[in-house]
């Protein structure tokens, strides 16, 4: 019998073997299993370092955190993100980027990455690349608010503020606690002139950071632009205790007062503003106007002429030095005409000054005003602007000739008229307008809405008129209204119900602009208008003329005046309370029925006064109904007597009053005739 010793020695060494490599691999099993368990442990708790640094602000030390735990978890998606954010906001762009990359690996779908993305490369001035993330983010999640907030900002950078306005709305849904995106909102609302819808956001946002410098100034001028003047005026004062240094803001807080009515406070104000900055140009120009507002024309002349720093503009450069104010006799003196329409027509009377101390006028006036004011005969030549001016001797703007004559209240030229218009077409304008016995009233309502700024845009607003107010007009027996309306403002005309002459589409077309204007308030017995054009055409020419003026009025109506230095045959109807022009019409009102009075023959007076009754009856009653409204609203409101608006609803009440029981006074002079 063989010995099977060999073989048993076989398998028990390939037994021992087997057992060897078992143990081995149990034993590095464990090590394995014990060093995920240290690696986790250490992973968690350096991502718990990390985050604890995070809320601290301590973002280097967090970063150094995040990076150790990533050793440990290279696909810990937290960690990645985090780390990504910090370095974002270190600017270091790129290394963002790659962080942002590793995190999508964990979550794909996920739409904040894609945001952060696209801000990564819009910061580094990749401007497509971001939008397409941002784009990815937003089919990913339509409602993501990052990825709106951030096309929102691309789209405000490109000054397209309804895009931009859009994204920034949705962007709110979710951010309800960003006080940056609610400044945004409000921006872009004022870039889109809703003012009104701005106030609420710029709110919010001075709630979550009330002492934002910028976003104060910026709510303090919407509200001023909307007449809020009181409230703007609080918000500049406290801009200027946190920043005293202000001057653009202290300006503010002045230009504030001057629309107030308190010109002497606003005085003092600029000076101050001047002193700090002796080169602001608004400051000085603001500054000419509230000496002009005064009657004070030696100080505000001179210092009118900071009108082209303020309007950023340069006066026009000629082949020819300024007129310096020397003798004009034979010499040529070109004038150009700046600004608008009306003040072309106030100024022009110094043109015939000149022509009668022997100078040679040319004229370079608005393409429009070009054929009306050929017909002064004192102008030698009227040029179109842009038109290349024959040889002259000197040059000057139109409005720096009250400045070069020194003129004061008592020395404004007043030999009216100096405006003049076709003979042929008044004397057609005569024939036509004859059948109509009544007494005849031109109106203006609307000024020009087009102005190139929000400012100027709203100045006119602030004087313009809705059509309707003039309804009180219609209801005054043996009157017959006409629109002397031209381009803005006709289309109201389809909402009244009573009646307003319109004039066909070719007046002021084929004889000249302003030609049958002109032609026919020479021959209507009264124009009442708005301050435009209108009334300074009206003035000049020498017609009677009613000018309604808002509260604040322009510079040049000065205060608390019902005529004017300007124009002999012009009379000033000021509003008493911004806004409100139904009190100002019942004025006009009674003052054309005692204009009416003085026309109408002896003969008519019963049926007259029998119509006077009837009109003062129907006023009578709007004001009781006015009253009504106003008993109302104190009752159902717990205003405290020191509120503005009770002090303002009882001015309202008490003035109403004094108003119905003039006209319970009239009513009962007109039964006792």
């Amino acid at each position: 019998m063989k010995s099977t010793y060999p073989l048993r020695l076989v398998y028990v060494f390939y037994s021992f073997t087997i057992f060897i490599t078992l143990a081995k691999n149990i034993f590095l099993t464990a090590q394995e299993q014990k060093q995920k368990q240290e690696n986790t442990i250490s992973a968690d708790y350096y991502f718990s370092l990390a985050e604890t640094f995070r809320h601290e602000n301590a973002t280097n030390k967090a970063l150094f955190y995040y990076k150790k735990t990533l050793e440990s978890k290279p696909n810990h998606f937290e960690s990645l993100f985090n780390t990504a954010t910090i370095l974002f906001k270190q600017t270091r762009y790129d290394e963002a980027i790659e962080y942002y990359h590793q995190a999508l690996t964990c979550k794909p779908d996920c739409a904040e990455i894609y945001s952060s993305l696209g801000v990564c490369y819009i910061k580094q001035k990749n401007i497509d690349k971001g939008i397409n993330y941002f784009k990815t983010a937003l089919t990913l999640d339509p409602k993501d608010p990052h990825a709106h907030f951030q096309i929102g900002i691309i789209y405000e950078q490109a000054k397209q503020y309804q895009q931009a306005l859009k994204h920034y709305k949705q962007a709110s849904l979710s951010m309800h606690n960003d006080g940056k995106l609610f400044h945004r909102i409000a921006r872009m609302y004022k870039q889109l002139d809703e003012l009104e819808k701005a106030i609420p956001f710029y709110k919010r946002s001075l709630e979550h950071k009330p002492d934002q410098l910028n976003v104060i100034v910026e709510y303090a001028n919407t509200l001023n632009m909307l007449e809020h003047n009181q409230q703007a005026l609080a918000l500049y004062m406290k801009a200027l205790e946190i920043n005293p240094n202000m001057t653009s803001v202290m300006y503010n807080f002045g230009f504030t007062l001057k629309k107030l009515g308190h010109i002497d406070k606003a005085i003092e104000v600029y000076k101050k503003v001047i002193a700090k900055r002796p080169d602001y140009s608004h400051a000085n120009f603001s500054l000419s106007l509230a000496y002009l507002t005064l009657g004070d024309f030696e100080h505000g002349w001179p210092a009118y002429e900071w009108r082209w720093a303020a309007y950023k503009e340069k006066p026009k450069r000629f082949d020819s030095p300024l007129w310096d104010g020397s003798n004009p006799s034979d010499k040529t003196i070109l004038l150009y005409a700046e600004q608008g329409f009306g003040d072309t027509f106030q100024f022009i009377r110094y043109a015939k000054i000149l022509k009668d101390q022997g100078a040679t006028i040319i004229l370079e006036t608005q393409n429009a005003l070009e054929t009306l004011l050929n017909y002064c005969p004192y102008i030698d030549l009227v040029i179109k602007r842009g038109t290349t001016p024959p040889p002259h001797d000197c040059h000057l703007a139109l409005m720096s000739l009250p400045f070069m004559f020194k003129t004061h209240v008592d020395t404004v030229p007043v030999d009216i008229p100096y405006l003049y218009t076709s003979e042929k077409v008044t004397n057609s304008w005569r024939k036509k307008l004859a059948q109509d016995n009544n007494f005849k009233i031109g109106l203006c309502w609307q000024g020009n809405a087009y102005y190139r700024t929000q400012a100027l845009k709203h100045a006119v607003a602030l004087k313009s008129l809705h059509v309707k107010h003039f309804e009180p007009l219609a209801d005054v027996e043996g009157i017959h209204l006409y629109s002397l309306q031209k381009m803005n403002g006709t289309d109201q005309l389809r909402d009244i119900s009573f009646e307003i002459h319109e004039f066909d589409s070719d007046f002021d077309a084929t004889n000249g602009r302003f030609v049958d204007t002109a032609a026919v308030m020479k021959n209507l017995d009264l124009i009442i208008t708005i301050d435009t054009s209108i009334g300074h055409l009206a003035g000049a020419l020498g017609v009677p003329v009613w000018v309604i003026l808002p509260k604040p009025a322009d510079w040049r109506w000065m205060l608390d005046r019902d005529d004017t230095p300007w124009y002999p045959t012009m009379r000033l109807f000021r509003q008493h309370k911004q806004g409100e022009w139904g009190p100002v019409m019942l004025e006009i009102v009674e003052a054309l029925k005692i204009t009416l009075d003085k026309k109408t023959p002896s003969s008519k007076q019963q049926k007259k006064n029998v119509s006077e009754l009837q009109s003062l009856s129907r006023l009578q009653s709007k004001i009781n109904e006015q009253l009504i409204k106003l008993d109302q609203e104190l009752k159902s409101n717990t205003y405290s007597v020191f509120d503005n608006r009770y002090a303002e609803l009882a001015r309202q009440i008490v003035f109403a009053h004094k108003l119905k029981n003039q006209i319970t006074s009239k009513m009962n002079n007109v039964n006792q005739n």
